[in-house]
């Protein structure tokens, strides 16, 4: 098995010690002149600015040097190293919805032209229809997809019902239409992280989609919005795809169907292997934490829960993002105990096995306190 990105150890280009360097330049002074530079010696100054300079230089070296390095890239020099190896960065998506066309009775027919755009309640957002859909005389109602006019994240999160006005209606045909379903699917260009574990998981799928990681790449590749993959066999030839998207969304049919279509292209999927891709599966719990604060720190409890919620929260939003992430109470209460003011942090939450097609979803109801007769000191 592959060494994960983030556990690949960062290398050290160049030391970096401002004194040691200020000590060979007085050193190398000394030697030249016969004169140490002291504090209040005018030659002192001149030589801490070299030392500085120099400084700063090192880590601009080790900063680019690294920038060859596939977990420290960024940006461009990304962009490089995922050509070196055919894998190029995702772009910007636009969100999209199902919406029901409810049809005038009696009507003859008629076209919903390309470009047919739903006003979303923020009188801004607007949702196109992709292609010209011809309606047969007498339906009453269709499901079609429509796509937000702009790429990205704005998009999101319309509930079904929320879009309901016609920008340009068109009479004796059309009566009403309404999204179905809640908004998804708009993303920004790929992040520099998840771009960096395409491109590891890459040479994996140079000849085809046999090994896990190949699977998982090229689920990867279909929509920037998915984060997370596990690819299991439960029996020969049959693979099961699990996705997890950013954010707690949950993957439309459309996205799991461009998925396993990806997946299943010819020169991709094994002979024989038969697909089946599916969303990641919440495990959802609840728990409280319970604090107790040293009694010379009881002016900070306040303030030390709420740091403590802050901690919590973003512990929690990160084990969403890890399929298989098996919940360890302890490290719920190990965010809380570091803080100063916390003798002992307590939950309830039991240990539990997550499946490798699930993810944790643990919320936080309370964080309660208490002051204890111990201190600090």
């Amino acid at each position: 098995m592959k060494t994960p990105l983030n556990q690949l150890p960062e290398p050290k280009l160049i030391d970096s010690d401002y004194q040691a360097t200020l000590l060979r330049l007085r050193d190398n002074y000394q030697t030249a002149t016969d004169h140490y530079p002291s504090t209040n010696d005018p030659e002192t100054f001149q030589l801490e600015q070299i030392a500085y300079e120099r400084e700063m230089l090192v880590d601009e070296i080790n900063f680019e040097g690294k920038q060859n390095l596939l977990p420290f890239a960024k940006d461009a020099k990304l962009d490089n190293l995922g050509a070196l190896v055919d894998c190029q960065r995702l772009p910007p998506t636009a969100s999209h919805a199902m919406f029901e066309f409810v049809f005038t009775d009696n009507h003859g027919g008629g076209v919903i032209p390309l470009g047919f755009a739903m006003i979303a309640k923020d009188g801004k957002t607007v949702f196109t229809l992709p292609i010209a859909t011809q309606v047969q005389r007498g339906v009453a109602s269709l499901q079609l997809a429509l796509h937000c006019n702009t790429a990205g994240p704005g998009g999101n999160n319309f509930t079904a019902g929320s879009i309901t006005q016609i920008a340009s209606p068109i009479p004796g045909l059309i009566k009403s239409v309404v999204n179905t379903t809640m908004s998804i699917g708009g993303n920004d260009k790929e992040s520099d992280l998840s771009y960096a574990e395409r491109i590891y998981l890459a040479p994996s799928a140079f000849s085809s989609a046999g090994p896990f990681d190949a699977y998982e790449y090229f689920a990867r590749s279909v929509h920037p919005s998915i984060i997370n993959v596990t690819v299991l066999s439960p029996i020969p030839n049959h693979i099961d795809i699990y996705i997890l998207l950013k954010d707690l969304q949950v993957p439309s049919q459309t996205l799991l169907d461009d998925v396993k279509a990806y997946c299943s292209q010819e020169k991709r999927r094994p002979i024989g292997d038969v697909i089946t891709v599916m969303a990641a599966v919440p495990d959802q719990m609840t728990t409280s934490v319970h604090l107790k604060i040293y009694s010379d720190m009881q002016s900070m409890a306040t303030n030390t829960v709420d740091a403590v919620r802050g901690k919590l929260n973003a512990l929690t939003k990160k084990w969403t993002t890890q399929l298989g992430r098996d919940v360890v109470p302890q490290a719920l209460t190990a965010e809380a105990q570091v803080l100063n003011a916390v003798y002992l942090a307590e939950t309830p939450l039991a240990f539990r096995a997550i499946a490798q097609h699930q993810y944790p979803v643990v919320t936080v109801t309370d964080i309660t306190y208490e002051i204890v007769d111990e201190r600090t000191e």
